[in-house]
């Protein structure tokens, strides 16, 4: 019987850390779609950003290709 009892308040934990994490969740979500509304270019600068972080770290070699172009860009733009 105790058992039963504490697999029931475990549950009931992971229950709340489930709804804290969504509850984090929505409040990051709230947070870049309000950026997203008061400052667009800068939430997209962020956005892209990470999404590039990302690239890198899965493949590397198509996120050094994509810095690369990037920079090639860059300096073309400058002139």
């Amino acid at each position: 019987m105790r058992l039963i009892g504490v697999l029931l308040v475990l549950c009931v934990a992971l229950a709340v850390l489930k709804a804290a994490a969504m509850l984090v969740a929505l409040v990051v979500l709230a947070a870049i779609v309000l950026s997203a509304i008061t400052r667009p270019m800068e939430t997209a600068g962020c956005l892209l950003s990470f999404a590039l972080l990302s690239a890198i770290g899965q493949y590397p070699l198509a996120g050094l290709i994509i810095v690369g172009g990037l920079a090639a860009l860059g300096l073309l733009m400058r002139t």
